[in-house]
């Protein structure tokens, strides 16, 4: 029976990248080898670097966010390709899915839907359908810009980014949980993505039987 992967996702500074770290955590320190994930980290952070972009090329340019989300989306397909082909399971910090919900935030659903017709796209999909997806909610006083990632211009832009993560999956048919924001205690957070896991895992065992 092959494990389960996991994707955090959600808009920007909602405590994604801090869970995956301590789930990672968590998982090398009280688990088996077989049960220990490898991990996919960020590669948005990389690509923006590496790639020069900024947050008005985003913006103001429907041509230049689009080439951010498809250089996005291809490194994801990489990170995610070798370890399936390893036959290693992960944790996955971000998703395929957030190229598209980028996408059509910042150059148009007609733009983003060039992404969907990418075999890739369709390869991941079908990972994200076998996994759990926790959508980790905006709204708790975590908004703080970095400098590297586009950051939403007030907080009802913030909310509206994770009411379109939440529209992409439904779109898609992909079954999601939510992570609320009134769960700030770390323990708390972990508990929540640990326990969807484990229901996930022996509704496969069960499946199976």
């Amino acid at each position: 029976m092959a494990i389960p992967n996991i994707y955090i996702i959600g808009s920007q500074c909602t405590g994604k990248t801090t869970l995956t770290n301590v789930l990672i955590d968590r998982f090398n320190h009280t688990r088996s080898p077989p049960e220990r994930p490898a991990v996919i980290k960020e590669v948005a952070r990389t690509i923006l670097k590496t790639h020069g972009f900024n947050a008005d090329d985003i913006r103001n340019s429907k041509e230049r966010a689009m080439e951010l989300q498809r250089l996005i989306m291809e490194a994801q397909f990489e990170n995610e390709q070798s370890l399936a082909k390893g036959g290693c399971w992960y944790v996955s910090d971000r998703s395929a899915l957030d190229t598209i919900v980028y996408g059509r935030i910042y150059a148009g659903r007609d733009a983003a839907h060039a992404l969907l017709e990418s075999s890739k796209w369709a390869e991941m999909r079908d990972r994200m359908a076998d996994s759990l997806v926790v959508v980790c909610e905006a709204g708790a006083d975590w908004l703080i810009d970095d400098g590297v990632r586009l950051m939403p211009t007030s907080r009802e832009e913030w909310l509206e980014v994770h009411s379109e993560f939440c529209r992409a999956l439904e779109d898609f048919g992909l079954t999601y949980e939510v992570l609320s924001c009134k769960v700030e205690a770390m323990e708390h957070r972990l508990d929540f993505v640990l326990s969807k896991w484990e229901e996930l895992k022996k509704r496969r065992i069960s499946n199976a039987a």
